[in-house]
């Protein structure tokens, strides 16, 4: 299971555990459900600090995230149109070649849009 569907599952779980206390198939769902609460609220608590933290390191660098993103994005573009226009003057030949053209399109694009980024991010961790 990824993450994010190990979440989704853990929000879902968490936020029908009063509910599963009230089928009362079996005597024991009550006394699950109340220990279930307990340890999402204890998760919950524990993962809290981890979350603000990054929440902060993502707002003290998101002009460079934002430009490697974007860079990568326009990279990647560039590296593909050029390969596939190489490939109409090869006959196809070169076409093979627009996935590692996009991949370091990218890889060129987001260094430079990080680094267009990092000066207005300099000030917030100074």
């Amino acid at each position: 299971m990824t993450l994010p569907a190990a979440t989704l599952a853990l929000v879902f779980f968490t936020a029908m555990a009063g509910r599963i206390g009230d089928f009362k198939v079996l005597p024991a769902w009550p006394q699950l459900a109340e220990n279930f609460e307990f340890a999402a609220g204890k998760v919950q608590d524990r993962i809290e600090p981890f979350i603000f933290l990054g929440g902060i390191v993502v707002e003290r660098s998101r002009h460079v995230i934002a430009g490697s993103v974007l860079g990568c994005v326009v990279g990647a573009g560039i590296g593909a149109t050029a390969t596939a226009g190489l490939g109409f003057l090869t006959g196809g030949i070169a076409l093979a070649g627009v996935p590692p053209a996009s991949m370091v399109g990218c890889g060129i694009g987001g260094l430079g849009g990080a680094a267009f980024g990092y000066p207005l991010d300099s000030y917030a961790w100074e």
